[in-house]
């Protein structure tokens, strides 16, 4: 079948809706399409199902599907997968396996991860559908190779992705390399789900803070963003973070000179850890994270990371989650290839008597103090400013992974530094970082901060009693 909607309706059993019916066909009559998207915006769905079209149309058809990761890849195919099985094509073509499907020798689909040196010579020649999933991570060396391929036969990529990251080849497919690409945005305002369910158009964002919990849940199309995330986003980040412009309204963020962990390095480490990095870290111990919250809105987090791997992040939104943090402390001790170290509390406030009882539990507490002075006081204004720093350079060198959890991603992105009137670096308050629009305490970005900050004691006291049962807790 010549028309990929129609395909994708009469053999995937697929009703796609306009922008989705304009991907699939933009990738037939154009030989360079490029689509940025918001969260959960179907271009990953739609484009699982052309793989399927590309084979059945041509009798020396190949495919090519990459991503970052291998786990990205080995998603993306189980999507084609499911769009195999969901329709009469099921008896057409062989089931997949987890990176691969082939009719015959010189007639097939194959997926590899970008950062794994793929070899793509037998791509050369015939009709080719090249697709990047997750396009911002793919490796310069695979765009290289994917424009020696271009040199010759019938070859046509598309390229998806979340407009994350403000530089990089994506990047340029919607700038200075636009006149060659054809170009799609969806914003979650394009969807049907941010609908008005008369057809007048887009809901605004008063009109989803005015709406009942059924109307906030009503998702024709259950795959898509809905209205009650991005209502609950734009509340969480605010309309001027940089995560609320990529993931909402599919567009590139700016560029902040001051920012503390730029967006493009933070989005990096959600990478797997390679051989080399599991390696590393078996020389290292576990440095636990702790931010304690206070009653309210806000929550205590820990973060466990060992070398640049983080290993684990929880969030407990307890009044008193003392107990719960020392189930998950015992835990993490008891992993089987790691020791654990240093568990870095935020001794403010009501963090002073929760680092004590984690001390007494046995633990080796370092007590961190946002306002104390830095181990380098000709460089950074306070202790909260070097810590800051430590994990920017480990961001900037890419020597950290693993790092999945979203809002965490989310709240690394806003956090901006600025040199105050002595030169010294200092970051800036939740006060102003309020006044710029972005509500709320970035609690599990400072938990990951304090999980990779440089620990050295320089004065032990003493905390409580004498004898075999006092215990000491370290302090700056």
């Amino acid at each position: 079948m010549d028309d990929p909607v129609e395909f994708q309706r009469v053999w995937l059993g697929r009703s796609l809706w306009e922008k989705e019916r304009e991907i699939a066909r933009a990738v037939k009559r154009h030989s360079l399409v490029a689509v940025k998207g918001c969260h959960a915006s179907g271009k990953t769905f739609t484009a699982s199902g052309m793989p399927l079209q590309h084979l059945t149309a041509y009798t020396d058809g190949k495919a090519f599907v990459t991503a970052p990761t291998l786990r990205q890849v080995k998603t993306f195919w189980e999507e084609i997968s499911l769009a195999r099985r969901c329709g009469p094509m099921a008896g057409i073509l062989p089931e997949p396996t987890t990176a691969a499907l082939r009719i015959a020798e010189n007639r097939y689909a194959i997926g590899a991860s970008s950062s794994r040196g793929v070899n793509l010579q037998g791509l050369h020649g015939g009709h080719v559908l090249i697709i990047t999933d997750e396009s911002p991570g793919v490796q310069s060396d695979i765009w290289d190779a994917i424009e020696g391929i271009r040199a010759g036969g019938d070859v046509h990529v598309l390229k998806l992705g979340n407009p994350t990251v403000p530089s990089g080849p994506f990047y340029d497919s919607f700038t200075s390399q636009s006149a060659a690409h054809h170009c799609i945005t969806i914003s979650a305002f394009d969807t049907p789900n941010l609908q008005r369910e008369d057809g007048s158009g887009p809901l605004t964002i008063e009109e989803l803070e005015r709406m009942t919990p059924e109307r906030l849940a009503w998702k024709p199309y259950p795959y898509l963003v809905s209205r009650a995330w991005v209502l609950d986003r734009w509340k969480a980040w605010g309309p001027g973070h940089p995560s609320y412009q990529s993931r909402v309204l599919a567009e590139f963020p700016s560029t902040d000179p001051y920012s503390c962990f730029p967006l493009a390095w933070v989005e990096r480490a959600a990478r797997d850890a390679t051989d080399r990095e599991i390696g590393l870290a078996r020389r290292c111990r576990i440095q636990v994270g702790i931010d304690v919250a206070g009653p309210g809105k806000d929550e205590t987090v820990a973060t466990a990371r060992v070398g640049g791997m983080i290993l684990e992040q929880q969030a407990w939104a307890d009044a008193d989650p003392r107990g719960p943090v020392l189930a998950w402390l015992r835990r993490i001790a008891a992993h089987t290839e790691y020791r654990l170290g240093t568990v870095v509390v935020d001794i403010v406030g009501i963090g002073y008597n929760f680092a004590l009882h984690i001390a007494d539990a046995g633990y080796d507490v370092y007590g961190f103090n946002a306002g104390h002075a830095a181990m380098d006081p000709t460089s950074f204004a306070n202790q909260k400013a070097e810590a800051h720093f430590t994990l920017h350079d480990y961001l900037r060198e890419d020597q950290v992974c693993c790092l999945t959890d979203a809002e965490c991603a989310a709240q690394l992105s806003t956090i901006r530094y600025r040199e105050n009137s002595k030169g010294l670096v200092e970051i800036e308050t939740k006060e102003q970082r309020n006044q710029r629009g972005i509500p709320g305490s970035p609690d599990r970005a400072e938990s990951l901060i304090m999980a990779f900050m440089r620990v050295v004691p320089r004065r032990q006291a003493e905390v409580l009693g004498g004898g075999p049962d006092a215990y000491r807790i370290s302090v700056v």
